[in-house]
């Protein structure tokens, strides 16, 4: 099966970050875009990229939300087909405007894996970039793919 589902000919998947909002209504809603959106990125319409901090994130939520044992196959998942990256030491100082802690984490892995960062949470990331990452909404990015 192509990588390139929905793409153009010769056109590389789009890389992206998927912020926990977004997987974690995408796996308690099978009926959303973000089930639409994990479902893409199981077929690799899209190319995944994760970081060490990303997974740790999606873990406590599954934990803290009762959805654990989903969150880690979704983990497992993306290992084998995701790109990791390293969130380098030294980022950007405009990022200390990201104020949830975590959020700045998974924020860097986008940054870091020069991807796209998907959320729907528009109170802590207001901007359509930032730091040169694009910000998109989960609806955005379906249509896109």
């Amino acid at each position: 099966m192509s990588t390139n589902i929905g793409r153009g000919q010769g056109q590389k998947p789009l890389r992206a970050v998927i912020d926990t909002n977004v997987v974690f209504s995408g796996l308690t809603n099978i009926y959303g875009i973000p089930n639409m959106i994990l479902r893409a990125g199981e077929l690799r319409a899209f190319t995944w990229v994760f970081s060490q901090e990303v997974l740790r994130e999606y873990s406590l939520v599954g934990r803290e939300h009762g959805i654990y044992r989903d969150m880690l196959s979704l983990i497992v998942l993306i290992r084998y087909i995701g790109l990791k990256v390293a969130i380098p030491e030294w980022l950007p100082g405009e990022f200390t405007r990201i104020e949830d802690k975590d959020d700045r984490g998974i924020f860097a892995a986008a940054y870091a894996g020069k991807a796209m960062f998907v959320t729907g949470n528009h109170r802590h990331f207001p901007w359509k970039t930032y730091s040169g990452v694009e910000i998109v909404s989960p609806r955005d990015f379906y249509d896109m793919l």
